[in-house]
């Protein structure tokens, strides 16, 4: 009996498989392209990324080319400046080089008056290196040239006002206002004068005398100084200092911090040297002291034994104090450190004795200058030390 036929499996070979391998070659063609796109696409972004770096570069280099080139021709130009301000230099350098000169060439004083009498009277004389027949004008102003200190300021206490005089003791002029409450201090800062009276501040113009402002402080006041850029004055009672811009605009205060005051200690006179405040106190163990621009105390300069009573004081170029003891009616100098240099002066009313020692300064000669209230604000002239 023959068998049926069940199912009849085809044959299998590589005929039968060349359909699917077909297709998965198209399919490695289609990725190998699109690889290939994405590399040229790759490529082609590199190179004009390249191309865009290159530019921006080249841009930036221009830039700084063009800083460069600029800073060099200002710097050029600044070497120019420069050089032409070192010659305006040495041309001023040769011109107070001769001004030197003359001036140690001029004759004393009483020589240069009685030579100038003499042409007034139409006597012609000639002293050494000046002609004053031709040269009284230029002689003149070398005087006032040399005696660089050219005014004296007195305060007058009973008359409210202040009194300008030429170092030979000639009145030039009278400050009068009904601010000046008994005047105690004078300060001349750049064009200004600045009076210190009892209980405020008043301002005057140095060319015309003619008051431009005042400031009341509703307190004593005693001493005032500066550094150039801000008034300080003395606070009497509270030993405080009030710091004003030369407008007298009230900036702050600063309180002087020192273990050697009692109830009764009153701040008497200031200085100001070096960033330094020297101040004049009464009843302590130490009139005289030194602190900080933020009033710390620094050190004690002058023990009370050998001070008796200190009513002004102030510095010369040295940073030397020079005190007025009115206890003794002496000057009294002393170092920056506190030794005693040397005194001078001696109660009486003949030259160079003094009564009631009322202030004192040095000029620009080095000369100290006394006030002697007791005997009509006499003004007297010590040689210079």
């Amino acid at each position: 009996m023959a068998t049926a036929l069940i199912h009849e499996i085809p044959a299998s070979g590589p005929d039968s498989l060349m359909p699917v391998s077909n297709k998965l070659q198209d399919r490695m063609n289609i990725l190998r392209d699109m690889i290939d796109s994405k590399k040229t696409l790759v490529r082609n972004v590199g190179e004009e990324m390249k191309q865009l770096i290159e530019q921006k570069t080249q841009l930036i280099l221009r830039e700084l080319e063009a800083i460069w080139d600029e800073a060099n021709q200002r710097m050029n130009q600044k070497k120019d400046e420069i050089h032409k301000k070192i010659g305006e230099l040495n041309k001023h350098r040769a011109e107070m080089g001769k001004i030197f000169k003359d001036l140690n060439e001029i004759p004393c004083f009483d020589q240069i008056n009685e030579s100038i009498e003499s042409v007034k009277r139409g006597i012609n004389i000639d002293i050494p290196y000046v002609n004053l027949k031709w040269k009284i004008n230029e002689l003149r102003e070398s005087i006032d040239t040399l005696c660089t200190c050219e005014q004296r300021i007195v305060n007058c206490w009973e008359s409210n006002r202040v009194q300008i005089f030429s170092v030979n003791g000639g009145w030039i002029q009278s400050l009068e206002d009904d601010d000046i409450v008994h005047p105690k201090k004078i300060l001349i800062l750049s064009d200004s004068i600045f009076v210190q009276c009892f209980k405020r501040i008043c301002k005057f113009n140095k060319s015309t005398f003619e008051k431009e402002s005042y400031k009341y402080l509703g307190y004593s006041l005693s001493g005032i100084c500066t550094d150039n850029t801000y008034i300080f004055v003395g606070k009497w009672k509270n030993i405080q200092l009030t710091v004003l811009t030369p407008e007298l605009i009230k900036e702050r205060r600063i309180t002087l911090n020192t273990q050697f005051n009692g109830e009764d200690t009153r701040l008497q006179d200031i200085s100001l040297a070096r960033n330094v405040f020297y101040i004049a106190l009464t009843n302590t163990d130490y009139p005289i002291q030194a602190f900080s621009k933020q009033g710390t105390i620094l050190r004690c300069v002058v023990h009370k034994d050998l001070l008796v009573k200190v009513w002004r004081f102030c510095l010369d170029q040295q940073y030397n104090l020079l005190v007025a003891d009115r206890g003794n009616s002496e000057v009294k100098i002393f170092s920056n450190e506190g030794k005693l240099i040397t005194k001078f002066g001696k109660e009486g009313s003949a030259p160079g004795e003094i009564t009631g020692l009322a202030g004192i300064a040095v000029d620009d000669l080095c000369s100290v200058v006394t006030v002697d209230e007791k005997q009509h604000n006499m003004i007297q002239v010590f040689s210079p030390l």
